[in-house]
Order: structure tokens, then sequence, then C-alpha cells
């Protein structure tokens, strides 16, 4: 089988802890820049991260040599050094535990890619 033929997107959801509002507006774009780079990073092409002030969305092509464990592991790990690092931080970043994972067919990357880019709208927190 071709690795081109095995291709896996995947439609990840991390929440933060007890769904806090710890993702901030004037915090979000730095958060889904570093996760779309530790992503790339792995080897996983991603499509679209957005989300609102308790979770995220991301919508990316799983490598073939990565399991979606390790990848979101990595994802959930360095991303919370990355926010507590921040001196603005109030109170301390933690992702819940777990996340949910969704295979997505090619077919439907646009509808998916639409869902996460609204999640603002669908969510009340603005326009998106």
């Amino acid at each position: 089988m071709s690795h081109s033929s095995a291709q896996l997107w995947v439609h990840a959801i991390l929440g933060t802890r007890f769904r806090r509002s710890l993702i901030t507006e004037d915090r979000e774009e730095a958060l889904y820049d570093f996760i779309r780079a530790q992503l790339e990073g792995m080897g996983c092409k991603v499509r679209i991260i957005h989300g609102v002030s308790d979770h995220i969305h991301c919508l990316f092509l799983l490598h073939y040599t990565k399991s979606i464990a390790e990848v979101m592991k990595q994802v959930k790990g360095s991303s919370s050094r990355y926010m507590n690092a921040d001196v603005r931080m109030e109170g301390k970043f933690k992702w819940q535990t777990g996340y949910g994972a969704f295979s997505v067919s090619h077919h439907s990357l646009d509808v998916v890619h639409r869902y996460i880019q609204n999640q603002k709208i669908r969510h009340g927190e603005g326009k998106g």
C-alpha cells in the first residue's frame, strides 16, 4: 500500500480542564500557531485549527508513521507548557484528560472545515 492511499484525516477536539474559559482572545491565535507548528513538526499537514474559550478543534492529516495517541500526547503536553510559560496566564492551564478524535472522509473535509471555522458563531462567542 502506498503512503498516499493510507492517508487519514483526523478531526480532534481538545477541551480545557473542567471546561474553564482559559483560551482568551489575546492568546488564541498564538496557541493555534503553536499547535500548528507542533503538528507540522510531526509531519501532520494541518487544514484548520479553531475554537472557543474552553475547547479547540483541529483538522489534520495524520502522518503515516504516527498514532493519534502519540500526536495528541505531544500536542497536549507541549501546548500546556507553552500556555503556562506566559506570565499573563491566570491560574494553571490544563487540558482535560483525553480528547475526541474522529476520522474524516475526503469528501467531508469541506463540511468539517466549515464546522470548525464557525465555532465562535456556534457557541455564541463572536463572529468567528
